[in-house]
C-alpha cells in the first residue's frame, strides 16, 4: 500500500494518539516527526499512535522516535516490533499464539485456551486491541495484518517454549524444547503428513518416544486435520490440553484416557462411529471447565449427555450432520450459553420445553 499523504497521515495517526483528528497542543512538530519516521503508512501509523496515547511526558515520546528512527525506514518488520516489545509477557504470549494459531478463529476459542492457560485472557485480549495489534470482525473472527503476522511467527521462530504451524517445523525442534502448540493441518485442510523420517507408527518422534518427551507438559493446543489414532501418545501424556481438535475418533463414546480435565475448546469431525460424547451419570467425566464445543459430520452422534448441564462455563455450540434426535432437559442449565449453531440436524424435531431458560443466547 502506498503511503498516505502528509494530511490523511496526520488524522490517522491524531485519531489514535489523541482520539481527535488534530494534535494536542505543543505536540505539532512531535507528530510530524512520529508521520515522517514512519513513512505514512497506516498500518505504522496506528500502531504508534495506540502505543502513545494517553501518554503526556514529551520524553517518552522522544524516546520512542528514538528507537523508530534507528531503524531503516524500509525495514516495517522491525519498525513494528517496537509495539511487540512494549508489551508483558502475557499480552506477548497472546499476540505470538495470534500470529500463529488464532488467525481466522473465534474470538471465544482463543479466550478460552488462554483461560485454560491460567493467563489474564480478557485483560491481554483488550490491550491487545486498544493497542491495533489484532482485530475481530463483525463475524467475532480475529484478524491480524500481514506484517503483524510475519512480525510474530518470525519471534516465535526463535523462542524455546515451540509453536508448530507448519510441518516443515518439525525438523528443527530440539529434544530438550517443549511446544505450546501444534496444527497439523493446512488453512486449506489439506492434511500435513510428519516425514517418514520423523514419525513411525504413533509412537517415535524426532528418534525417541513421545511418552517420554517434555513438551506435552506445556502442549496446549492440538489440532489435527487427519486421524487421531496417528497421535495418541501425545494426547495421553498431554494432559493440560486447552484446545483440542480431532478426525476420525473410531469409538462409541471419548476415550475415558482422553484429557478433558483443562479442556476449554473441543472440535470433533468426521467421527463415524460415536453415537455419544463422554459417559455419563458422573460429573467428573464431563469436560466441565469446556467452553467451546464444535461437532461435524459425526453422523451416529444420536444424544448429548445429560451431564451437559454442568458445563457452567459453556458459551458456544456448534451441531452440524449430526442425528441427535433430542437435547436433553438439563441442556437448559447453561445460563452462559451464548452462541447455538444446529445445522443438518435432521432428526432434531423438538426442543426442550424449559428451552427459554437459555437466557444468555
Amino acid at each position: 500500500m502506498k503511503s498516505m499523504n502528509q494530511f490523511h497521515a496526520r488524522q490517522l495517526f491524531c485519531w489514535h494518539a489523541f482520539l481527535q483528528s488534530s494534535p494536542l497542543l505543543g505536540y505539532e512538530d512531535l507528530v510530524e516527526k512520529v508521520i515522517t519516521v514512519s513513512s505514512g503508512l497506516p498500518l505504522s501509523l496506528k500502531l504508534f499512535g495506540a502505543q502513545l496515547y494517553d501518554c503526556f511526558n514529551k520524553d517518552l515520546w522522544e524516546e520512542v522516535l528514538k528507537k523508530i528512527s534507528r531503524i531503516l525506514s524500509n525495514d516495517i518488520i522491525n519498525r513494528l516490533k517496537v509495539s511487540y516489545d512494549a508489551l508483558d509477557n502475557e499480552e506477548k504470549q497472546m499476540f505470538l499464539d495470534v500470529a500463529c494459531f488464532f488467525i481466522g478463529k473465534d474470538k471465544t476459542t482463543a479466550i478460552a485456551v488462554w483461560e485454560g492457560s491460567s493467563w489474564s485472557a480478557q485483560w491481554g485480549w483488550k490491550s491487545l486491541v486498544n493497542k491495533c495489534l489484532v482485530e475481530v470482525d463483525n463475524e467475532n473472527k480475529i484478524r491480524m495484518h500481514d506484517h503483524l503476522r510475519d512480525l510474530g511467527r518470525e519471534i516465535a521462530r526463535t523462542l524455546s517454549l515451540y509453536r508448530l504451524w507448519s510441518p516443515n517445523q518439525f525438523t528443527d525442534i530440539d529434544r530438550q524444547e517443549k511446544v505450546r502448540g501444534m496444527i497439523l493441518n493446512a488453512a486449506n485442510n489439506d492434511v500435513h503428513k510428519f516425514p517418514g523420517s520423523l514419525w513411525n507408527t504413533s509412537l517415535w518422534f524426532c528418534g525417541f518416544k513421545i511418552a517420554k518427551r517434555p513438551f506435552c507438559n506445556e502442549l496446549r493446543v492440538f489440532v489435527l486435520g487427519e486421524n487421531y489414532e496417528n497421535y495418541l501418545n501425545i494426547i495421553k501424556s498431554s494432559r493440560e490440553l486447552a484446545w483440542l481438535s480431532c478426525t476420525i475418533i473410531a469409538h462409541r463414546n471419548l476415550p475415558s484416557w482422553m484429557p478433558l480435565k483443562n479442556l476449554r475448546v473441543l472440535e470433533l469431525y468426521d467421527c463415524y462411529k460415536i453415537v455419544g460424547l463422554w459417559k455419563d451419570g458422573v460429573e467428573v467425566q464431563a469436560p466441565v471447565q469446556l467452553r467451546v464445543l464444535i461437532i461435524s459430520s459425526c453422523n451416529k452422534l444420536e444424544r448429548i449427555p445429560k451431564s451437559i448441564g454442568y458445563l457452567k462455563n459453556l458459551k458456544r455450540i456448534s451441531l452440524s450432520s449430526c442425528n441427535v434426535k433430542r437435547l436433553p432437559e438439563e441442556f437448559c442449565r447453561l445460563q452462559s450459553l451464548e452462541h447455538l449453531q444446529l445445522r443438518e440436524c435432521e432428526w432434531l424435531t423438538v426442543l426442550p420445553t424449559s428451552f427459554g431458560h437459555l437466557t444468555g443466547l
